[in-house]
């Protein structure tokens, strides 16, 4: 039993050390598969008034797209929006749109990239209320791939009922 406390410990510790976090603001672009991303006030603070921050994810893994999945997520209903394009920039598909406290709106949805690659987060908040923002867990998936398959049967297969 101490031997799981022990590697239960090293790995919380591992987890610790090695896990990039992530916070919303206007910073260079992230080139990442892995890591937690915040609103500006991080793991533990609310995000600002009058916040209007652009960011982007971009996987490091050829192929790949990169994911955020939601777990948590509360702005004010009315004034502070998170927007999710598809793409290196706000240019790209809108993919998804989230404000207020419905758990229903973004907790939980993996939204991924389909084109090159990367997400771009656009995040407004306006001069009054804030809120504890969100948490989104940061991976990367490799797309399905097609395979085209032709079946050529050349005999008749022997059955012996």
């Amino acid at each position: 039993m101490r031997i799981i406390y022990i590697l239960l410990f090293v790995s919380l510790i591992t987890n610790q050390i090695f896990a990039q976090t992530y916070t919303m603001s206007n910073a260079a672009t992230v080139n990442t598969c892995s890591g937690t991303f915040y609103d500006s006030g991080g793991a533990s603070g609310a995000y600002n008034s009058n916040e209007n921050f652009t960011r982007t994810f971009c996987t490091n893994q050829p192929g790949s797209q990169i994911s955020l999945t939601f777990t948590s997520f509360i702005s004010e209903q009315c004034c502070d929006h998170l927007y999710i394009f598809d793409g290196p920039n706000t240019s790209g598909n809108l993919l998804a749109q989230a404000e207020g406290t419905d758990p229903a709106i973004i907790i939980g949805q993996v939204i991924t990239s389909s084109t090159g690659g990367c997400l771009t987060i656009k995040w407004t908040s306006d001069g009054s209320v804030t809120n504890n923002g969100w948490v989104a867990l940061i991976s990367c998936t490799f797309p399905c791939q097609q395979f085209n398959i032709n079946f050529t049967n050349t005999s008749t297969p022997f059955y012996n009922g």
